[in-house]
């Protein structure tokens, strides 16, 4: 692994480093138990579509496969174009482009065009670009290494997702449920967690949900006022924008003044100064009731099982 490192497109993580270690000893068990790796027709074809752009690193893992083991040139090529495959679908290579021919792209041609119907929106250029290019990799993932997905261990907390990006998380429960790419549950579970991840990666939400409006109004004044902006400014998944001046748009009000006048129709939370923790997880919960609120026009109301 030391050895192929200054091959590689970025530095390898630790993590990437364990599932790369697990695969060379597979490799390794194979070998001691005599057998050989052999790709179906279509993945074959698939998988060589990798070497151009990466010859060499790949003459680099098959390098040292043959300095570690006598093996037929055959075995040692199935075997570098397996862990090839593993290091492309951690973006550790160089990009090749259009991953499958067109008829294989159709599942992400149709999650763009459903996206812009739903949402009421054209992408940019950028945005349909690199979320192309990222739904590609994930298609390409579950096609060429599906081990990842068959075995996909949902270690995944979804409630900040659905709490959080909750038109996101609706959208992609539905088309990735509807994808006939993969007739595996975990499979289909793999591809929604993912395809939900490269939303929020590449389309901000910003683009697609109302922002809400809280004006903060503490009688310790302008400081203190930036303090509280500030850190709830980290809740950016909840689409927040700070004002000082209570307006038609206001739609919560924190302040530590009990007497505070509330001109508009707004809900107004009165924090103790400093707010404790669970003053906080009052806003939050108002925030995301909102949220919830805002993106209620996407909302299908089933629950992803």
């Amino acid at each position: 692994m030391n050895r192929i490192q200054p091959l590689l497109a970025k530095t390898l993580t630790e993590t990437v480093k364990a599932n790369f270690y697990q695969l060379l000893l597979v490799f390794l068990t194979r070998y001691n138990q005599g057998r050989n790796l052999r790709f179906a027709k279509k993945e074959r074809q698939l998988l060589e579509r990798l070497k151009p752009a990466n010859q060499a690193l790949f003459d680099g893992i098959k390098q040292e496969i043959t300095r570690a083991f006598d093996l037929p040139d055959e075995t040692i090529e199935e075997e570098g174009l397996f862990l090839l495959n593993l290091l492309y679908t951690e973006s550790l290579t160089e990009p090749i482009g259009q991953l499958f021919p067109e008829a294989e792209t159709l599942v992400i041609t149709n999650f763009i065009t459903e996206f812009e119907q739903v949402f009421q929106m054209k992408l940019a250029e950028a945005e349909e670009r690199n979320l192309r290019s990222a739904l590609e990799l994930l298609v390409w993932d579950v096609f060429c290494f599906p081990a990842r997905s068959r075995f996909f261990v949902d270690t995944i907390e979804i409630t900040y997702f659905k709490n959080s990006y909750p038109e996101y998380f609706d959208f992609c429960q539905r088309v990735m449920s509807q994808t006939k790419l993969v007739d595996n549950k975990v499979q289909g579970r793999f591809l929604f967690y993912y395809g939900l991840l490269t939303l929020i990666r590449f389309i901000p939400i910003t683009r697609v949900s109302e922002s809400i409006e809280v004006c903060i109004d503490f009688s310790i004044g302008e400081s203190y006022n930036d303090l509280i902006k500030r850190d709830l400014l980290y809740f950016s998944s909840l689409n927040i924008e700070v004002v000082t001046i209570q307006s038609e748009k206001t739609r919560l009000i924190l302040t530590d003044a009990i007497n505070l006048v509330n001109n508009y129709p707004s809900k107004k939370i009165v924090w103790l100064t400093p707010p404790r923790p669970e003053d906080w997880e009052q806003v939050v919960d108002e925030l995301i009731g909102m949220r919830q609120e805002n993106s209620a026009k996407y909302l299908d109301q089933s629950d992803f099982q």
